[in-house]
């Protein structure tokens, strides 16, 4: 059979996909954007603790919008009307960046244009679980398209930045949000997020995630993996770039290598993602991300000439396309009803908000004083078997959730009810775990964390203590 040109378009999916695979191309090349404010800022001769101020920001923005907004949209049912709003004030604030010279009024114009931007990341995913489900469609596979926009947008601005100057990318970027908007409007539908799905609009949907989340062991230990896994990312996206430009005598040309590798990595990871949840199953998945994790730090720990890791980076679409494609199809399966916003832009703020803001901080603490072996080392050593601890006790939970899902899946009766030990599951309603099952699970964890909290508390402080005295006299601690 020979190569057929429209799937580059649908990817062999449904072809009322394909608007929504456009939007996440036009949509994340417009978020390319933000990678290039620190430049922006240092050209606008902020101090070095000024830009470190305002790229903390955006992690606050982070716990804060996505949450809100998407409570906002479950209880109004009105999920597309808030996309579209916080997609033009986003818009329209980050192209007023170009136009702020004063600090006070930057950290606030930051603060609102992140604000209103990171929801629309959470909202779109959204609609992409809610479309594909619908057209039997692979979440990863629309997410590729949004990796191939960001990248082809942070390769266009770059030049654009090198010939003409970086305010000109505000404009090209303000340009592209139009069009990005006009297919919004006019090919994702409403009912792309549930709004029209018959329920009756609720209230206090943060209230009734949290206690979901509290309530569930599964969902709980999600939400803590997430948290870890944000930190571990949050050490390598704030500070990777950074030790690859001191350690390399061509630090920008490297450092575009390194970004164009890790975006073309995640296309291949978000196409099979869905195919590797059915088969291996979310504890599986999250181990192979631990996995990958562990060796980007051990790697880190050792780098003398960056060139020759430039391969390993193709592990980031494991460490950020395979988590990202878990958590969110986990959790958006675990939703409470009607709630399905809510819950993943609670996740959104665990790991890109809270995680990825711990790591900034305490990050650029441990990089200055102690020298970026010692960071790397303690994502290697600390943060990854702290991860497998988590995942180890939830798995047969997981396992449960994953067979639902599954089942749900290749059944296709989106109307009918799907039996689960007795239990009658509706479509509307989420899977209640066996109650022995999660007995037996809150009573393991019982037993699990006092023994590794003890353990962690007695062996702590001479680890780190041997990691500080290895790394003081390392060329990386003057850095």
């Amino acid at each position: 059979m020979g190569f057929r040109p429209m799937f580059l378009l649908d990817a062999g999916e449904a072809k009322e996909l394909v608007p929504l695979k456009m939007f996440f191309v036009v949509h994340n090349y417009c978020y390319s954007l933000v990678a290039y404010l620190p430049i922006f800022f240092e050209e606008a001769d902020f101090t070095k603790s000024e830009i470190g101020i305002l790229l903390t920001i955006p992690c606050i923005c982070t716990i804060i919008g996505p949450p809100v907004w998407g409570a906002i949209a479950d209880a109004l049912h009105r999920h597309k009307h808030v996309h579209v709003l916080c997609h033009i004030t986003s818009a329209l604030f980050i192209f007023a960046i170009q136009f702020v010279h004063s600090f006070p009024l930057m950290c606030v114009t930051v603060f609102v244009a992140y604000c209103q931007m990171v929801p629309t990341l959470a909202l779109l995913d959204l609609a992409a679980m809610k479309l594909t489900a619908r057209h039997d469609g692979d979440f990863g596979k629309q997410r590729l398209y949004g990796a191939f926009g960001y990248g082809v947008g942070g390769y266009i601005s770059g030049v654009m930045a090198s010939a003409v100057g970086l305010k000109w990318c505000f404009t090209m970027m303000l340009g592209v949000s139009c069009i990005s908007l006009l297919i919004l409007l006019w090919y994702i539908p409403a009912t792309s997020y549930g709004d029209n799905d018959g329920h009756p609009r609720q209230k206090d949907l943060l209230r009734s995630s949290a206690r979901e989340i509290v309530r569930r062991p599964d969902v709980l230990m999600l939400f803590v993996v997430a948290l870890v896994a944000g930190v571990s990312g949050g050490f390598i996206d704030s500070y990777l770039f950074l030790n690859v430009y001191d350690l390399s005598d061509d630090g920008a040309t490297i450092v575009s290598v390194f970004v164009a590798v890790q975006t073309l990595s995640e296309i291949p990871l978000f196409f099979a993602s869905n195919s590797m949840i059915e088969k291996f199953g979310t504890a599986v998945c999250l181990v192979i991300v631990v996995a990958a994790f562990f060796v980007r730090d051990i790697v880190y720990t050792y780098m003398e000439q960056p060139w020759y890791i430039v391969p390993i980076e193709t592990l980031h679409g494991v460490t950020f396309g395979l988590l990202l494609a878990t958590l969110t199809t986990y959790l958006y399966g675990a939703a409470p009803k009607g709630a399905a916003g809510t819950m993943i832009g609670l996740l959104s703020a665990f790991l890109r908000g809270i995680g990825a803001g711990i790591a900034s901080l305490v990050g650029g603490y441990i990089y200055e004083d102690y020298g970026v072996r010692t960071m790397w080392k303690i994502g290697a050593f600390g943060l990854v078997p702290f991860t497998l601890l988590l995942v180890g006790p939830t798995t047969g939970l997981f396992a449960k959730m994953d067979e639902h899902l599954i089942d749900k899946r290749l059944s296709g009766l989106s109307e009918s009810f799907v039996a689960i030990d007795g239990l009658q599951v509706g479509p509307n309603q989420t899977v209640e775990p066996e109650p022995r099952l999660m007995e037996e699970t809150r009573e393991l964890l019982k037993l699990v964390f006092p023994v590794v909290g003890t353990t962690v508390l007695e062996y702590l402080p001479g680890f780190v203590s041997v990691l500080l005295a290895g790394n003081m006299d390392s060329p990386n601690a003057q850095h």
